[in-house]
């Protein structure tokens, strides 16, 4: 902290002060960027018409499957070892 506090510190130092910057075709309201090639979001640059690959949903089901299988060897696992336990 500053040795006189910080509202002295306020008072003493000098301040620069600007205007919000924007890219160009958008305000503080908001706005659409144009694409550099002119063309719209129907014109081939959405993912489906690029045809780029959907990563993320056949990997999380292949886990989500991976998981359940481990978790149902684990429960037979245990469940087993309690039935050699009790007939001991």
């Amino acid at each position: 902290d500053p040795p006189a506090g910080w509202e002295a510190f306020d008072r003493a130092s000098e301040r620069v002060e600007s205007a919000a910057a924007y890219p160009p075709g958008t305000n503080e309201k908001g706005g659409v960027i144009p694409a550099e090639n002119g063309a719209t979001p129907d014109e081939g640059t959405t993912i489906r018409l690029k045809r780029l690959a959907q990563t993320g949903d056949d990997l999380a089901a292949g886990f989500a499957l991976g998981a359940g299988a481990a978790l149902a060897a684990a429960l037979a696992l245990l469940l087993a070892r309690r039935r050699l336990r009790r007939a001991r």
